[in-house]
């Protein structure tokens, strides 16, 4: 079973106010990208709904929509979970399943591509 356990780091060559403000404008920053990745990709399919043209890019989005936009935004949104979960945790994660121990940033990316696979499996299975 997976044990998910905050933890603190105690070795910061900064201070955990000057941490703390650094990762909420990184997670910010990250965010705000990928709400303008979004509204490209919305804007890009109403705007060719709308023209009704026969661009080529109008066909192969048409044919392979799942991996042009819908596995990006799955991991845009795992990284969204991410990201909150870091947020409201206010430690670093730590990571133990099926033997290993993952702390300090691979915690939070082991649990990003775990996110992302149950996504895309999800996907997969629902297409």
């Amino acid at each position: 079973m997976a044990e998910l356990r905050p933890v603190r780091p105690t070795n910061l060559p900064v201070s955990n106010d000057q941490h703390d403000r650094l990762r909420k404008l990184a997670t910010w920053v990250i965010l705000f990208c990928a709400g303008l990745y979004a509204a490209f990709h919305f804007g890009f399919i109403i705007w060719h709904a709308a023209r009704n043209s026969n661009w080529l890019i109008k066909e192969i989005v048409q044919k392979h929509y799942a991996a042009i936009i819908v596995l990006p935004s799955a991991g845009f949104a795992a990284l969204c979970l991410v990201l909150f979960l870091d947020i409201r945790s206010r430690q670093q994660m730590k990571f133990k399943a099926l033997g290993f121990e993952f702390e300090g940033a691979a915690g939070p990316i082991i649990l990003w591509i775990m996110s992302f696979l149950a996504c895309a499996i999800g996907i997969k299975l629902l297409w």
